[in-house]
């Protein structure tokens, strides 16, 4: 966002004179009112773009191994562990360069080290800086760890990874009035479909309990996911209420015996009623979905390959050439305790593993209610993605929004800060935005951070919005600390993606004490890219 100028610079020059003696009066009220803590409204949802969803479009081309190409609607709903942040300086050694994707790695030495440096984090690993969800793993909590060259690699046992939630994109499998069936665009995680090796459906499995955030009930292991799960992590409260709940049939696998001549069957389990779940293998190859309408053709179909977010490698995935292989909820006739998945490349066959077999992955499905209005003043929680096509090519839209990031916010603060050994001081600075409640929400989400708090500590001193309801920007203020004599960079971040630093240096001499209020570069990121530090 630009600063005011011309005429009307010139009168918001004069206001800014007359609010420096208000924020003076106010200062203190302000400062005892926040260091005594100070409340935060709910953040507002953007509205997502208006967008009409089309079932998968199919055309015959004699280049796809199946004779047919395919073209999906994708939407971004709901956000998970995705792109690791690493120090942009260094080597990335845990995933061959030829398996990353643009956007999968988050290369920010500042962000790295606040992720470092963070307390907070809850017992899944997950904490929030600056309006922005991150989670930390070590080598311990991937559910498979591998010695292959082309798998994840962890340097230590303990030393801690950290990954952004994102947002999923979704394809359109169907639309059906007012539903829409979705089907990640990723594999997501990397999870055994039942934790133990056993004869199992998918009502029982450990896998639908960890999807849905049932509890220890619900499956044979009995675990409890009511605290740890995918739904919660990815949906929250608010976007669960945009769920179906789906009648899942879990059809008798029938299978020919006695040189075909008769059929048996496996019992497929009793029906259920999730909000997640997993295609099963007739989904898999209905027409309506963009796939191969004969069930188990002998081919590859390119429809079904799937790539693998950098989080899920981390978790234990297997890649093949980049993709893997995912999990359905079809039990397989052809052994004890085995559940169909999609090969890596595809393969529209009869394909099998354990159930608690390791390095495959977890591909969510789920039916979208389109017309759904959740209890909040926003309308949508989902937003237009664009399409991806099964030749490989992929239009990609709204990823900017949903992800967080805004160009028409902005931060400014003094470049130098001077405080004494033991003493405190507050530095100030401004926030712009393009409305008065966007600039509401960046207040509320203000985060200030110390690059070595061995040297001095800084603590949100709050904010001060303008006094009238059209007005775009608002001061902001923290207090300063000074720990040990030396120099060091605190930082101010706020939601979308704004970010701004201030020199401090900590001197023992009490004759200097001051603030440079001379403007620094306000800084802001794109997801996925660095920092312009």
């Amino acid at each position: 966002m630009k600063r005011p100028d011309g005429k009307v610079h010139k009168i918001i020059h004069r206001w800014n004179k007359c609010k420096s003696l208000i924020s003076l009066i106010l200062c203190t009220a302000l400062i005892i009112t926040v260091f005594s803590g100070i409340s935060f409204a709910e953040p507002k949802i953007a509205e997502a773009e208006e967008s009409t969803l089309s079932n998968p479009r199919i055309i015959l081309s004699s280049s796809m191994d199946t004779g047919r190409k395919v073209t999906w609607d994708c939407i971004w709903f709901g956000s998970y562990p995705q792109a690791e942040v690493v120090p942009a300086g260094s080597e990335y050694k845990a995933l061959p360069e030829k398996f990353l994707e643009e956007g999968d790695l988050i290369p920010d030495d500042v962000l790295y080290q606040i992720l470092q440096q963070a307390t907070g984090w809850d017992g899944q690993g997950d904490i929030v800086l600056s309006g922005e969800k991150y989670r930390r793993i070590t080598k311990e909590n991937a559910t498979y760890v591998t010695t292959d060259s082309k798998d994840y690699k962890w340097k230590g046992e303990t030393e801690y990874h950290y990954f952004k939630y994102q947002p999923i994109k979704w394809r359109v499998l169907s639309v059906n009035g007012s539903e829409a069936l979705l089907l990640s665009d990723k594999v997501l995680d990397s999870k055994h479909y039942n934790i133990k090796y056993e004869d199992i459906t998918w009502e029982e499995s450990t896998i639908r309990s960890w999807l849905n955030g049932y509890n220890a009930s619900a499956n044979i292991q009995n675990q409890d996911y009511s605290n740890n799960n995918f739904i919660d992590n990815a949906f929250g409260t608010s976007g669960q209420q945009f769920i179906k709940e789906t009648y899942v049939e879990n059809d008798n696998f029938e299978y020919g015996i006695n040189g075909g001549n008769d059929t048996d069957c496996i019992d497929g389990g009793n029906d259920t009623q999730d909000k997640i779940f997993l295609l099963s293998a007739s989904e898999i190859s209905a027409n309506r979905c963009g796939y191969v309408p004969e069930e188990y053709i002998e081919c590859d179909d390119e429809a079904f390959m799937a790539g693998s977010s950098v989080y899920a490698k981390a978790m234990g995935i297997e890649s093949y050439g980049g993709d893997c292989e995912w999990w359905l909820r079809t039990q397989d006739a052809s052994s004890y305790g085995y559940i169909t998945l999609m090969d890596c490349e595809g393969w529209v066959g009869s394909f099998f593993a354990p159930a608690s077999d390791n390095g495959i992955g977890v591909r969510p499905a789920l039916n979208l209610d389109l017309a759904a209005l959740p209890d909040t003043e926003v309308s949508k929680l989902w937003s237009y993605a664009g399409t991806v096509c099964s030749d490989g090519t992929v239009y990609e839209t709204g990823r900017d929004t949903q992800d967080g990031y805004n160009s028409d916010v902005c931060l400014e603060l003094g470049n130098l800060c001077k405080v004494v050994k033991g003493q405190e001081t507050f530095v100030w600075g401004t926030a712009y935005a393009d409305s008065y409640d966007k600039l509401k929400e960046v207040g509320d989400s203000l985060v200030w951070i110390s690059e070595d708090t061995s040297i001095a500590v800084v603590e949100n001193g709050g904010y001060i919005m303008p006094f009238f309801m059209n007005g775009q920007e608002l001061s902001m203020c923290a207090k300063v600390t000074g720990v040990t004599e030396g120099e060091t960079n605190i930082y101010v971040e706020a939601k979308y993606g704004s970010r701004v630093r201030c020199n401090v240096i900590v001197t023992g001499s009490k004759d200097i004490l001051f603030f440079d209020d001379s403007l620094s570069p306000t800084i802001t990121s794109k997801p996925g890219y660095p920092y312009l530090l």
